[in-house]
């Protein structure tokens, strides 16, 4: 039940790739940002103004959007399943699945996630660091002292760590709450009505919670850096290569930079410009 707020760079490449349009039906967009010190007291609110340049010039654009997780990854894995040329091992390590239909791949992605098996696999070491934080998740639906709720994102950056209101339409939000683990496990122990009552006292103000609508649930989070990004045909691509705290919609933006960097290599081999084998370098 995650969702993510999604970045117009990560615009930019579903378009690119032709699921945009696709997508559209899930996303959720925001015309504000409100960024806030809650220790400094001081904060600030961004709008369509502040988008860049080239951004501004294609049109009337939101801030961002949110877009729900099951209904992205009902998209991204049924145009995988649909292309003739990509062979998706959903749950498989590359380095031990067995020969696809066209024998050795090409390219093989290993977007396995942080524990990837793959990478473990192949030797490759990682730096990392655990931060003394998890984030719990949770949708709840939210009233506002003045005025709708939709349209506009927060992000708070308060002394137990960031935290995050995502609105996901009619009043309803996912809140992403950075915290001390031990605070984070007692969190999601707690019924429904004791978190409704902790959630409010760490909610803006004009906030009020309503109603939980899914179990809050907790992960950890850290620092990570594989000591490199590919060995031989296999690339490590998004979290199975790197990872940081989510603060942001940092995660899943910086993923699709991944993406976008591997379609641009693909399409230069495709012109001639490098070999294939030098695409994975």
């Amino acid at each position: 039940s995650r969702a993510y707020a999604l970045t117009h760079s990560s615009r930019l490449l579903l378009e690119r790739l032709g699921l945009w349009r696709a997508l559209e039906p899930c996303l959720c967009p925001f015309d504000q940002l409100h960024l806030s010190d809650v220790s400094a007291g001081g904060g600030l609110c961004f709008g369509p103004e502040d988008l860049p340049p080239a951004v501004r010039g294609e049109g009337s654009q939101p801030v961002g959007w949110i877009v729900r997780h099951q209904g992205l990854m009902a998209l991204l894995l049924a145009r995988l399943q649909q292309h003739a040329r990509i062979d998706a091992r959903l749950g498989e390590s590359p380095a031990t699945a067995a020969p696809g239909p066209w024998g050795n791949p090409d390219l093989v992605l290993a977007a396995d996630g942080p524990g990837s098996p793959t990478r473990q696999a192949l030797s490759i070491g990682l730096w990392q660091r655990g931060y003394r934080q998890s984030c719990l998740t949770a949708q709840v639906l939210l009233r506002g002292a003045d005025g709708p709720l939709d349209g506009a994102a927060w992000e708070l950056l308060r002394p137990e760590g960031p935290f995050a209101v995502l609105p996901l339409g009619d009043g309803l939000v996912q809140v992403v709450w950075s915290a001390p683990q031990g605070r984070c496990r007692q969190l999601e122990s707690l019924g429904d009505a004791a978190f409704l009552d902790a959630l409010a006292g760490a909610l803006p103000d004009r906030f009020q919670p309503d109603a939980l609508r899914d179990q809050p649930r907790a992960f950890p989070v850290a620092l990570q850096w594989a000591h490199r990004l590919h060995r031989g045909n296999t690339v490590l691509v998004g979290e199975s290569g790197h990872r940081c705290h989510p603060v942001g919609g940092q995660g899943l933006n910086l993923c699709w930079r991944d993406v976008a960097v591997l379609h641009d290599l693909a399409k230069t081999v495709i012109s001639g410009g490098i070999s294939l084998d030098s695409l994975p370098g």
